[in-house]
């Protein structure tokens, strides 16, 4: 029987981004840096793909995990990371989460529709939400079209440089959350600081980048033609706002359902100072992203305590030491829990 894992910590890496700012900077310390020059745009937190793209293990955490790396991990303890949650084909953990510091929007783009990914083996499909952090007042983000669209439309308008112009920007506000299904056309605009929860893939297509005309971003126009979805806004999941909604309160905590589909579930979740409760994964591996206050997760049998400043990301493994964390000032975050076989789809 193999020893019980630890709650994982690992050490985010930043990535520049023409669109960034310098919020991330400021809050991920420690964070490995991307060389070159320019604004970070994205903090990863959680990554296990191809190239190179996973997270390091803390130092505090590889001794007791037995690896170095998120990758590592997942080739010697899979079965006991995951639990219930399905193994993808090329044995990867299902999930990736990161910070998004967004100065100026991004570029207009979509993830494969899963008919454009099934027969292009060499993409994937890439499911995300966003959970807004922060929000300078007038903030929208771009998704879906005015009206749906058909396929020789939509090429039309690629062709013109104009299906940016069929776009529904929708205002959001500190704790809005945005699902974006794979294909939806989309965009984040300026003045948002968002937390993302997606599927582990980064095949994105550019349709429009706002006339930056950058040669290291080139637009895929062709590609986009045929891999985004005509869904229109109204079509598409009506945005959480959980600043209209009630929350389930229970012994000083409150939680808000975010999201529950196939592939994961997403709750936000808020503490009173001086709370603690027991980690719970139902069997199935559970990542939080705290995102205000801090925690202190500790052994339940006993043991040291690690201590989690805000904008810290923990994955606590199905088959993981029975841990305990408290929360020394009021604080919130994002528990985002891995779906059992039965309800994960087929990539």
């Amino acid at each position: 029987m193999p020893a019980p894992l630890p709650p994982i910590v690992l050490v985010p890496s930043l990535r520049r981004r023409t669109w960034g700012g310098s919020r991330l900077e400021i809050m991920r310390p420690s964070a490995r840096r991307e060389p070159g020059e320019g604004p970070f745009g994205e903090s990863w937190e959680l990554a296990d793909l191809p190239g190179g793209m996973f997270g390091a293990v803390s130092a505090t955490d590889a001794g007791a995990a037995g690896a170095s790396t998120l990758r590592e991990l997942m080739e010697r303890s899979a079965e006991d990371v995951l639990g219930t949650g399905t193994l993808p084909a090329d044995g990867r953990f299902p999930l990736l989460l990161k910070y998004l510091d967004a100065a100026s929007p991004l570029s207009v783009q979509a993830h494969p529709r899963p008919a454009y990914a099934a027969i292009h083996p060499t993409t994937a499909v890439k499911h995300e939400g966003w959970f807004v952090m922060d929000a300078t007042p007038g903030a929208v983000v771009y998704r879906g079209f005015r009206r749906p669209l058909d396929r020789r439309t939509i090429a039309e308008l690629v062709r013109a440089d104009r299906l940016h112009e069929e776009l529904v920007a929708e205002p959001v506000a500190r704790g809005d959350f945005i699902w974006l299904p794979s294909g939806t056309c989309h965009a984040l605009g300026g003045g948002l600081l968002v937390a993302e929860v997606q599927t582990p893939s980064d095949t994105t297509f550019r349709v429009h980048d706002w006339g930056r005309d950058d040669p290291a971003r080139p637009l895929h126009r062709a590609e986009a033609a045929d891999a985004v979805e005509g869904t229109s806004a109204a079509d598409l999941p009506a945005i959480v706002r959980t600043s209209r909604l009630a929350p389930l309160e229970a012994h000083g905590f409150r939680t808000w359902l975010l999201h529950r589909g196939e592939r994961f579930t997403i709750e936000l979740i808020e503490a009173t100072s001086g709370r603690s409760l027991d980690v719970v994964t139902n069997g199935s591996a559970v990542a939080w992203m705290i995102l205000e206050g801090g925690a202190s997760i500790a052994p339940r049998a006993g043991g040291e305590a690690r201590r989690l400043a805000a904008i810290s990301t923990v994955l606590f493994p199905a088959v993981g030491v029975p841990s305990r964390a408290t929360f020394p000032t009021a604080s919130r975050w994002l528990r985002v829990e891995l779906a059992a076989p039965r309800r994960m789809a087929t990539p």
